[in-house]
């Protein structure tokens, strides 16, 4: 009897641990700066923007949050946000919370604004980071949320039932070099993320991905028209 209760104690022990560093698991992408994602742009209507540079790109588990500031106030109240995930396997919609928060000297505090249980649908951006897809998610607030300079913009997204990294939240180089994970370890880096103003944000893609659209629309309108001929 004492031998069996040693092995469940043992059994309920490792589980727990197994769990706790599966729960607080991050991932981040390494590497040199990579051209295609730094050509992505913010919609049109932004009052905010940290754009994609290309370095780094991280990722969580167990639904805990990466934290950024704003480094300035956006000017008017924020009605929608897009940010930029790698995805290797792409998982669509993505199951997302998203927060606002005060600032707290220097740190995530108090919250402004949660929205918690989102289920968004990526874009394909027509870019990648070392082969991999950056997709975009927009999602317009049900309240404008106002904030000010060093407010915090916090996601937390659910890659999938067992944890596994699949979606890596690109970093940017227009911010002040300091995030939070889980709104207690700083890093050393910034987040791409956009936020608007008003109205519904256009996809954010690639100037490329643009010109690409507009030269496959001049090719069918020119076969279109000699076969009318």
């Amino acid at each position: 009897m004492k031998k069996l209760l040693t092995i469940l104690l043992i059994a309920l022990f490792a589980a727990g641990s197994v769990s706790g560093q599966t729960a607080k698991s991050i991932s981040k992408s390494n590497g040199t700066p990579s051209r295609e994602v730094t050509d992505l742009i913010c919609p049109t209507g932004s009052i905010y923007s940290q754009l994609p540079d290309g370095i780094q790109a991280w990722s969580s588990s167990g639904g805990f949050y990466f934290c950024d500031n704003v480094i300035v106030a956006p000017g008017a109240p924020v009605t929608s946000i897009t940010f930029w995930m790698l995805e290797g396997t792409i998982y669509n919609p993505l199951n997302v919370d998203i927060h606002f928060r005060q600032n707290a000297g220097g740190i995530p505090g108090p919250v402004i604004a949660s929205f918690p249980g989102l289920w968004l649908t990526g874009v394909p951006t027509g870019e990648t980071y070392y082969g991999i897809a950056a997709i975009a998610y927009t999602y317009i607030l049900p309240v404008p949320v106002t904030l000010a300079a060093g407010d915090w913009v916090g996601i937390a997204d659910y890659p999938d039932e067992i944890g596994i990294h699949h979606h890596y939240w690109l970093t940017s180089s227009d911010g002040d070099g300091s995030m939070y994970f889980t709104e207690g370890n700083q890093y050393y880096y910034d987040l791409s993320f956009c936020l608007g103003g008003g109205g519904i944000p256009e996809t954010p893609v690639s100037n490329w991905a643009l010109i690409i659209g507009v030269i496959l629309i001049g090719t069918f309108v020119i076969v279109r028209f000699r076969r009318l001929v």
